[in-house]
């Protein structure tokens, strides 16, 4: 089996890609989805966010995302110790999803892959670029975060200048090219090198 990571800058359009290679019956693990469930699902995580971060980022026993992501996207090391803090509760619940897979390929989905040290359990890395302009637009049309907090969060990861020299496939989603021909031709160059 394949372990191929997917990263991108947030806005750049990794979850629009991931869902294109799930309607090719590509398994996709969410790192940062699950990353949100820990909390949830390790109650001792929750207590020790509570110890670093102060008990005003829980909220009636629940993490307060805002008031979390305010500690730590404000001070870099926050959100260092916020990531040591998680990173290994998600590693393992991919270790124990990865068990629960079948194909012959699966995605690793995460925007700090590289950061992380994620990409060092791949075999293979897709970068997923997009124009700054273009992703805080993005961003902005979800809602619920100001510019100046997507700000923050894009400079707390890589470039993708920095990001590029992992890359394996690098698929430009800048609304101006076609995404998908681009996807399908990583999908065919992934699955031409299991078979081959």
């Amino acid at each position: 089996m394949k372990i191929v990571g997917i990263t991108g800058g947030i806005g750049s359009g990794k979850s629009t890609v991931c869902e294109v290679f799930k309607a090719f019956g590509v398994p996709v693990f969410h790192a940062d989805d699950e990353a949100k469930k820990v909390y949830e699902e390790f109650p001792e995580v929750l207590e020790k966010v509570k110890t670093i971060f102060g008990k005003e980022v829980i909220l009636h026993g629940k993490i307060n995302k805002q008031a979390l992501a305010a500690r730590a996207f404000n001070e870099p090391e926050n959100l260092k110790k916020l990531n040591e803090l998680v990173h290994p509760y998600v590693a393992r619940k991919f270790k124990n999803w990865l068990s629960e897979q079948a194909g012959a390929i699966v995605l690793r989905e995460a925007a700090i892959l590289i950061e992380n040290g994620s990409y060092k359990d791949c075999a293979e890395i897709i970068v997923v670029t997009a124009p700054m302009d273009v992703r805080l637009a993005r961003i902005m049309k979800r809602g619920g975060i100001t510019t100046e907090e997507i700000k923050k969060r894009m400079a707390s990861q890589m470039t993708d200048e920095e990001r590029l020299p992992y890359a394996d496939y690098v698929i430009n989603n800048d609304g101006k090219q076609l995404i998908l021909p681009q996807i399908d031709q990583v999908y065919h160059a992934l699955k031409g090198e299991i078979t081959g």
